[in-house]
């Protein structure tokens, strides 16, 4: 039953329109026309046009009624035929418009998946660009901190430098001192030796505790000598031990930085080739899709042909049916 929405003599009215205009009347046809209407409804509508067409001939007519009944089995038979071939068409044109649906929807569907997939590229190529800002940052720093301790190294042997040599203008002044001092003893001795040549025997014992006193003086002096100079290797040692420490933390430094690079390299190199993977998946389907969109044309285009043959055979039926008419009063 006919739903309450098209009705029968706007179908008629576009049927016969389209007969005037050289068309053949579709289901496809009436709808595209009117711009509304489901199938079944003018479907419905147009076997009912139909109908009314076969039935009108039949009483207009005044020929004898087997020639009646003859052109009727003809012209029965002509539209059971062109019916049926019309039905078939109708089906296999209701299946591919279907199957186009379906295929539009699915592109469609694709279509959203890659714009989705494009966006979750985007979303982790900007957390890979922001754990490369990161990286980068973390490059500065460390790069920071290297030029810290070359710069704290550099003062560190410029300081050492210093208290090196400060050390040894001290240790040259002591050993002067010691020299001038032993100069000055031996001076004050071969004095005292002279002066006291004549009084050797009374002054004997207070000579040999001046030589004790001056020999005593220079071991202080010489063992002071000596823990200047364990001091000096001390702190010459202590420095040489900072200075290696400073040199290791800088090749450690330099170490994670040439990693810092070569993971930063990676990321870069992954980030392409995921690109490059993307871009050729959509190129497939964008490729894939226009073959099937190809595909869909050139069948609505054997359709439209056979449309028109089916027009061209409606046609030479129906002059053929003029032209018998006046046979048949004759």
């Amino acid at each position: 039953m006919a739903r309450n929405g098209v009705q029968y003599e706007e179908v008629a009215a576009c049927i016969e329109q389209l007969i005037q205009a050289g068309e053949n009347p579709t289901l496809q046809r009436i709808r595209e026309q009117l711009g509304t209407g489901s199938f079944s409804t003018l479907s419905e509508h147009l076997k009912r046009w139909k109908d009314e067409r076969q039935q009108a001939p039949q009483a207009a007519t005044r020929l004898p009624q087997k020639l009646i009944e003859c052109a009727q089995d003809v012209w029965r038979i002509a539209h059971q035929e062109a019916e049926a071939q019309r039905l078939a068409y109708q089906a296999e044109i209701d299946q591919q418009l279907e199957a186009a649906l379906l295929a539009q929807q699915a592109a469609e569907q694709q279509a959203q998946e890659i714009v989705q997939q494009n966006q979750r590229v985007e979303e982790k190529n900007a957390q890979l660009l922001g754990k490369l800002e990161a990286q980068a940052e973390q490059l500065g720093q460390l790069q920071n901190q290297l030029g810290h301790l070359q710069a704290l190294e550099s003062e560190q042997k410029q300081r050492f430098a210093k208290e090196t040599a400060a050390l040894r203008t001290a240790l040259a002044e002591q050993q002067h001192d010691y020299e001038a001092r032993l100069h000055e003893l031996a001076q004050q001795q071969q004095q005292t030796l002279l002066k006291e040549q004549e009084r050797h025997e009374a002054h004997q014992q207070r000579w040999m505790q001046e030589v004790d006193q001056a020999r005593m003086l220079v071991r202080q002096l010489e063992q002071k000598k000596e823990e200047q100079e364990k001091r000096y290797q001390q702190q010459e040692r202590h420095q040489q031990a900072q200075l290696q420490a400073s040199q290791q933390q800088q090749a450690e430094l330099q170490a994670r930085l040439r990693l810092l690079e070569e993971h930063q390299a990676e990321l870069i190199k992954t980030q392409q080739h995921k690109e490059a993977q993307l871009l050729a998946k959509l190129e497939e389907k964008e490729a894939a899709y226009l073959i099937q969109r190809q595909e869909q044309e050139d069948r609505y285009r054997a359709q439209r042909e056979a449309d028109q043959e089916e027009k061209m055979q409606l046609k030479w039926l129906l002059e053929q049916q003029r032209r018998l008419q006046p046979l048949v009063l004759v």
